[in-house]
């Protein structure tokens, strides 16, 4: 098993991982989020090159409105 965080949260997965992939499934899609991956900014034209192996830590930021 390939172990991750996302969100602080502890994430397996059986094999590595497009990172595309990998949001999609759990329920990312459209163009309302960001996302960090050990602490730098993935643009979302990177993430199909992007590949999850294990112990990475994962980021997923929507915007807030307000002050």
């Amino acid at each position: 098993m390939i172990e991750l965080k996302l969100n602080g949260e502890a994430n397996r997965l059986t094999q590595p991982t497009r990172l595309d992939k990998f949001l999609a499934e759990k329920g990312f899609q459209g163009r309302g989020f960001a996302v960090a991956l050990d602490g730098d900014f993935v643009p979302r034209s990177r993430y199909p090159e992007v590949t999850l192996r294990g112990g990475e830590s994962l980021e997923v930021l929507s915007p807030m409105q307000g002050g």
